[in-house]
């Protein structure tokens, strides 16, 4: 099976846009994502801090090397084995009925959820179609066009997404 080439550049476009805004966001509140990190209660407390400065260098890493084709599939198996652990980490703490954590997905507050899980398996239904082989058609500028607008249009779904998500939780707090 091969993807048309178009696909495959929106796919690394959305996947490059949502791990460098979450690098950013863990970067603007290293202390916050430090202890939303330690709340998870998987790592040992030594490693939180480490750890916490570590992943936002490590996704603006995958973030860039999704922009270059001969990187991609490298990235794409990057961003997938990331969130796959971002996945197992919730599902985890929402194992043990620890749902009142922040997810530390950057944003607005947000509690963990069988949704977030939902969510990230969409994510990786995307990383994955940036691994897929292409056919050999060549983009054209008007493709470079579409792709931004396309990644302009999931960018928008991901951002309402992600506010639903917040109200949803901000209400469950205010109705407790």
């Amino acid at each position: 099976m091969q993807l048309d080439p178009l696909l495959t550049l929106i796919a690394a476009i959305c996947l490059s846009a949502l791990f460098a805004t979450a690098a950013l966001h863990k970067w603007r509140e290293p202390l916050h994502f430090e202890g939303v990190l330690g709340q998870y209660k998987l790592l040992p407390r030594k490693w939180v801090g480490v750890t916490a400065k570590t992943i936002p260098y490590f996704e603006l890493i995958i973030a860039l090397l999704l922009l270059i084709n001969l990187s991609r599939t490298l990235a794409a198996i990057m961003a997938l084995l990331t969130l796959s652990v971002y996945s197992l980490a919730i599902a985890i703490n929402l194992s043990r009925g620890r749902r009142e954590i922040d997810c530390g997905c950057g944003g607005q507050a947000t509690q963990l959820s069988s949704t977030l899980i939902w969510r990230n398996l969409c994510l990786l239904s995307i990383a994955t179609a940036a691994l897929v082989p292409n056919s050999p058609r060549v983009l054209s500028s008007l493709d470079l066009v579409v792709a931004l607008i396309g990644a302009a249009a999931f960018g928008l779904c991901y951002i309402s997404w992600n506010q639903l998500l917040a109200n949803h939780s901000y209400k469950q707090k205010v109705w407790k």
